[in-house]
């Protein structure tokens, strides 16, 4: 058990500690009292640098709303305190050096405070507000934060029309706990606060216009559960932009926050990640969606999501007793056993937001339980050995395509392979072949409902990028008239080649998604023979579009 600090002692050691910090923190100011800001002026600097404002009245959980009309009472009074300051070069602005002790006396009232990570009352609450205001509109400027505290360890409220990123915000104490910036500029900044009937405004001013741009981004934002709980994580980064070239000169992390989510898991949004998988490049590849921790979602509820996405699959992420982790795959019309493209965007998700690192891992799917191995810029998923079912007679294709006929249709077999989801595989003649094809929805859905199959995988040798193979995907029963890439299907595709000796190797990359201006590269490797093969991989890699 953890040694309690004194201030933690009982109520008494508390005051005591309080008491000690004010007294320091007085000593502070007198001693260097030149060095804060001092000067006011009604007239406004010329330059607006930047100007926000927040709803002062927000749902928070279920805090009274009396609170809340509290906390307006209190801003009221304290914005007037900052409005019309003055900070000139190297002068330090000190929010409770200005705004001063909030106590009854001067018709404070009682408002919402956080105390030791627990929601409590307290007189002259909601002071936070007005710091979070100054804060957000600092950073968006030259000016040097010198002290700032924020509750970066805990998340207490669910959103509720958030405008700034979760974390950027601050803690305020009287005295001890206070928000400091100095000016290290050449430049004078002034900050107008006020209040109207329903908002906190502010605004960043200047007496000369800015070079550079600062603006606020945040990165790897996601909801994890972990063994205590969910956890909230995000980084919160300042980048200066180069007005006059518009390029990036700077990039700084503000703070990197891992919060334990203190209100009901049910409040936490789902959010959907947006990927392309099977490239580098965002107008390339298959577009995935992926929802993490999705195991409190009904089917229907990941159905409607998918739909609502509107990409060919989307993941859902969960906890699983057999696996590392598990999967299910949704199209905008169904549920799939296994979506390749999807189960690549997925792993490379995780690596990226650091929730697992480089190495091998299990997914338990509708196909089974297969193994991925993550690597630093690519996945690769494991395959279900190959199985090979019908050969289909050319004439059943034919009414498929409008312009498909057995002149353009190598003499190899049309057969229904699976690694995972059965495609009929469909050889082409020629490159040009492939790309004419005009393909007829209703009647690729039939044939495809009558072998109950996902689609036809159609393919030729001769490609644009010289790799192994150019595809077009056509799957209109699960609501994809055609696909950008595809995994399981090349995986079956690269063991047909084994299976028919055209290409026996280890290793193919296949091309596909030229015919929807979506170019993209699928990697397979097999272990094995041609005549028995053992493991079947589809990789690649895929980059975050949203």
């Amino acid at each position: 058990m953890a040694r309690k600090l004194f201030c933690e002692l009982n109520p008494l050691t508390y005051k005591i500690s309080v008491a000690k910090g004010t007294f320091l923190r007085k000593i502070i100011w007198l001693k260097n009292k030149d060095s804060y800001v001092k000067e006011f002026s009604e007239k406004k600097l010329d330059y607006k640098i930047y100007e926000h404002k927040s709803l002062i009245r927000r749902k928070l959980g279920n805090v009274d709303m009396h609170l809340q009309n509290n906390k307006a009472t209190n801003l009221s009074l304290a914005a007037p305190k900052i409005n019309g300051v003055i900070i000139w070069p190297n002068e330090v602005f000190s929010f409770w050096k200005l705004v001063g002790n909030c106590d009854r006396k001067k018709g404070y009232q009682e408002g919402l405070v956080i105390k030791s990570g627990q929601v409590s009352q307290g007189i002259g609450g909601g002071m936070c507000q007005l710091t979070n205001l100054i804060h957000w509109m600092v950073l968006h400027s030259p000016l040097t934060i010198i002290e700032h505290h924020h509750h970066n360890q805990i998340d207490m409220f669910p959103d509720y029309g958030r405008q700034v990123p979760f974390g950027s915000g601050t803690s305020v104490m009287y005295n001890y706990l206070d928000y400091q910036f100095v000016n290290r500029t050449n430049q004078t900044f002034q900050l107008i606060t006020y209040t109207t009937n329903t908002h906190l405004c502010g605004e960043l001013r200047s007496d000369q216009d800015l070079d550079y741009a600062y603006h606020v981004i945040e990165e790897k934002s996601c909801f994890v559960k972990e063994k205590d709980g969910y956890y909230r994580n995000n980084e919160i980064y300042q980048q200066k932009i180069d007005k006059a070239s518009g390029n990036q000169v700077a990039k700084t992390l503000i703070v990197k926050n891992h919060a334990k989510v203190l209100y009901d898991s049910s409040f936490i949004p789902k959010k959907i990640y947006r990927l392309t998988a099977f490239s580098d490049i965002k107008i390339g590849g298959n577009l995935a969606g992926v929802v993490l921790d999705s195991d409190e979602l009904a089917e229907a509820d990941m159905l409607k999501i998918a739909k609502e996405v509107g990409y060919s699959e989307t993941a859902f992420v969960m906890q699983s007793k057999k696996a590392d982790y598990k999967i299910r795959f949704f199209t905008p019309t169904d549920e799939v056993n296994l979506c390749g493209h999807a189960t690549v965007a997925t792993f490379n998700l995780l690596r990226d937001l650091k929730l697992i690192s480089i190495g091998s891992y299990t997914q338990e799917t509708k196909a089974g339980i297969l193994k991925v191995i993550v690597g630093e810029d690519h996945v690769y998923m494991e395959q279900t050995q190959p199985s090979y079912y019908d050969i289909i007679e050319a004439e059943e294709l034919i009414p498929c395509f409008e312009n498909l006929n057995v002149h353009n249709m190598t003499r190899l077999p049309i057969q229904i392979v699976s690694t995972g989801n059965k495609d009929i595989i469909l050889p082409m003649n020629s490159l040009s072949d492939l790309l004419h094809l005009s393909p007829n929805h209703e009647k690729i859905q039939a044939l495809s409902e009558k072998y109950d199959v996902v689609g036809i995988h159609a393919f030729c040798f001769e490609t644009i990028s010289g790799c192994h193979a150019h595809t077009r995907n056509f799957a209109p029963r699960y609501g994809i008239n055609e696909e950008s890439a595809t995994g399981t299907s090349n995986g079956a595709l690269a063991c047909y080649l084994m299976k028919y000796g055209h290409d026996v190797s280890d290793e193919f990359t296949i091309e596909q998604g030229y015919s929807m201006d979506r170019p993209s590269k699928i990697r397979v490797k097999i272990k094995g023979t041609q005549k028995c093969i053992d493991e079947v991989y589809v990789g690649g890699s895929a980059i975050r579009i949203k």
